[in-house]
């Protein structure tokens, strides 16, 4: 078992915001991690100087292996660095053995100790389902990655408070010395920043070219008519290259879009900028809750009388309101696999969500789980809900099969999840509007659900609805 002390503190004012904060950290190198969700809707979390780092990735001979990396002390002598060759279902139960490993002893009682942050890839879901698994080739993103940070910065938007938040153990008993740093770099520092265009101009370097969209299309249609299936989600990429800093891309994309549930991870020579509207899941003990989406419009913010007839469309259409049963269908399927039987319930069939560029409706399933020796743990939640069926299809593997064999690029973390743990707490979300950065290259995808009657062009319509804001956030434009 490895102990930690959690202290927490909290400041007085005047301190800076959240986005100036992130701003303020990134000039300090090592890996960091912002959410917009926390323990509750109107906590943002920040967090650096990871303590322990948990990753699973393919290796260079198509092989699965794990890697536990702990910070100086934190781990017996000689073994701060363990890698391991494994498949992906021994390295799910390694994973949850780390999360039940790590004790965390608070002297707050009113908080919720510092989280487990970190993703679960799209692909790692694919390999958990033997018949989808793609050929073994190694990814330029981790499959999964988890961290314990050692310092933590809690701002709860509805109180406008701070509450800081670190970690120390035997060997290193810091903890109040580290709050004091924390609580001095957070002061504010000089006028908050303004959020302004990007200072140069993007070079795009592919974008979806559109006859072979329009051909995809019609062969997910055909498998449709042969009885393969009944949906399935197909994704697009945009690339770009940019100088720009991504923190100053994140703090464009939350401007344009104020999604619920966005991202912002930094490691090694990845960032991930996500801007999420969708919710996977929510679980609080044995209470677990997803909300899948199905149904876009695009909005008009500058033409209102435009804007509400999109809304009127999309409530009204036959097929959104279809393809969105269908899929909380299939969630409430994977949720029976893990929860009490008779406990999974749609709570809201269709519920209408205004984004800032885009009208949604989604649905609310809820479960409760099975008592822990049934395996409720997150490993068999993972093992029974990864990838999300609102950007597979349905039926769900064979939806998987078809988009593996029509899409040009891995998807990587796009439509994976990234979140937050803590024992049987915990949230993620479906990694989509987002922005995923490799050094200076960015790739940008978006995607929508084929059905039987759908139409090219407005499939395409929506797949440019839905990358415009982080396009726009990298400083490209599209029509």
């Amino acid at each position: 078992m490895i102990n930690f002390n959690f202290r927490c503190c909290r400041p007085n004012p005047p301190y800076q915001q959240p986005i100036e904060l992130l701003s303020t950290l990134s000039g300090i190198r090592g890996d960091l991690a912002a959410l917009q969700f926390g323990a509750s809707p109107d906590e943002v979390v920040i967090a650096y100087q990871p303590i322990l780092t948990w990753t699973l990735y393919r290796a260079a001979r198509g092989t699965l292996e794990s890697e536990l990396l702990a910070g100086p002390g934190i781990l017996s002598p000689g073994s701060s660095a363990v890698k391991a060759e494994v498949s992906i279902a021994s390295a799910l139960d390694q994973w949850q053995a780390l999360l039940d490993d790590v004790s965390l002893h608070c002297d707050a009682p009113e908080m919720m100790p510092p989280r487990w942050i970190g993703f679960i890839s799209y692909s790692a879901g694919e390999l958990l389902e033997a018949a989808t698994a793609p050929a073994s080739t190694v990814g330029h993103w981790p499959l999964m990655r988890w961290q314990l940070f050692g310092r933590y910065y809690v701002f709860n938007s509805t109180a406008q408070c701070w509450t800081l938040c670190a970690l120390d153990h035997a060997r290193d008993p810091g903890a109040t010395q580290a709050m004091a740093c924390m609580e001095e770099t957070l002061q504010v520092t000089g006028n908050p920043p303004v959020v302004h265009p990007p200072k140069q101009h993007a070079s795009v370097l592919m974008v979806p070219q559109q006859d072979r969209l329009a051909d995809d299309i019609a062969a997910v249609q055909r498998y449709i008519a042969a009885g393969d299936i009944y949906q399935a989600n197909l994704a697009v990429p945009w690339m770009v290259s940019t100088s720009e800093a991504p923190v100053a891309i994140y703090q464009r994309l939350s401007q344009y879009t104020g999604a619920p549930y966005s991202a912002f991870l930094r490691f090694a020579n990845h960032h991930v900028i996500c801007a999420s509207p969708e919710l996977f899941l929510l679980r609080a003990n044995r209470r677990i809750r997803t909300e899948p989406i199905k149904g876009t419009r695009l909005r008009f913010s500058h033409n209102p009388v435009a804007d509400q007839a999109q809304c009127r469309e999309l409530l009204h259409s036959a097929k959104d309101q279809a393809e969105l049963h269908m899929i909380t269908d299939l969630l409430r399927n994977d949720l029976g696999k893990i929860c009490e039987y008779g406990s999974v319930q749609v709570k809201e069939p269709r519920r209408l969500m205004a984004h800032s560029t885009v009208w949604h409706t989604n649905s609310t399933v809820v479960g409760t789980l099975r008592e822990p020796k049934s395996g409720s743990g997150w490993a068999s939640i993972i093992k029974a809900m990864c990838p999300g069926g609102s950007i597979t299809g349905a039926p769900k593997i064979r939806a998987m099969q078809i988009i593996a064999a029509l899409e040009r690029l891995p998807r990587d973390l796009y439509c994976g999840n990234i979140g937050w743990i803590n024992g049987t707490h915990g949230a993620l979300n479906i990694a989509i509007r987002s922005i995923f950065m490799q050094g200076t290259y960015a790739t940008v995808y978006a995607g929508a659900g084929i059905v039987a009657d759908s139409i090219p062009s407005e499939e395409t319509r929506e797949m440019t609805a839905k990358a415009r804001a982080p396009l726009a956030a990298l400083g490209v434009t599209i029509e």
